[in-house]
């Protein structure tokens, strides 16, 4: 592959990226909120699906409050890793 193809597809997925974390910012308080409200254990939502090939990848985001399906985590700082949710 030429080096500017490459870089054409290094920047489509550069704004795919950007446009599915963004996605995810808007859709925390919802997926918080409405799980909270039905008393769920956890509530999630397709972000959008990525296609590498003829292979799918659905990129998804998910709140959960069973520590059972917590997914193991080495955070850097595990302190900050930690928030305050105000439930309202």
């Amino acid at each position: 592959m030429n080096t500017a193809k490459h870089l054409e597809k290094l920047r489509v997925n550069d704004e795919w990226n950007k446009e599915i974390a963004e996605k995810a910012v808007d859709n925390i308080e919802e997926l918080l909120s409405d799980m909270f409200a039905g008393d769920y254990a956890d509530n999630e939502v397709s972000l959008g699906v990525l296609l590498s090939g003829k292979e799918e990848i659905q990129v998804q985001l998910k709140v959960t409050r069973s520590p059972s399906d917590f997914i193991d985590t080495d955070y850097s700082d595990w302190d900050a890793s930690f928030k305050k949710y105000n439930c309202i």
